[in-house]
């Protein structure tokens, strides 16, 4: 009786904390699909550059909470390239290089990998750095 009432507990406790770790994934969807709609206000393309910060911290959080999650080496890219775009040149190095350390086999890593480069070479002028990388 007492392994049973033990056994009981464990499932109701590990579904309570499987159940918390969901809320917050779709908490923290729900966010991001939101922000994702209101970001480019109008047809010009130019996030808002509150709104991408604050997207960019959504993404990262989503990534660093959720890695297993398959949305964590895209949510990584969109970070990556909504900073390249505010000009946020060192963030966006870091995290394509994040995405390509993390997710070698993503359909996004090879790109990951060329846009550091890319942005070495175009965003801060260093084209030896941007050779290192080849």
């Amino acid at each position: 009786m007492k392994i049973k009432f033990k056994s009981l507990i464990s499932v109701f406790l590990l579904a309570i904390s499987f159940n918390a770790c969901t809320s917050e994934q779709k908490k923290l969807s729900t966010q991001i699909d939101l922000l994702e709609k209101s970001m480019y206000a109008d047809s010009s393309m130019v996030p808002d550059a509150v709104k991408a910060k604050e997207i960019i911290g959504l993404y990262t959080a989503f990534a660093d909470k959720f890695p297993a999650d398959t949305m964590s080496a895209s949510f990584l890219f969109k970070a990556a390239d909504i900073s390249s775009k505010i000009n946020e040149t060192e963030q966006a190095i870091s995290l394509f290089g994040k995405l390509y350390k993390l997710y070698p086999q993503n359909k996004n890593a090879p790109f990951a990998l060329f846009l550091q480069g890319f942005i070495y070479e175009n965003q801060v002028g260093d084209a030896v750095k941007a050779k290192t990388l080849l």
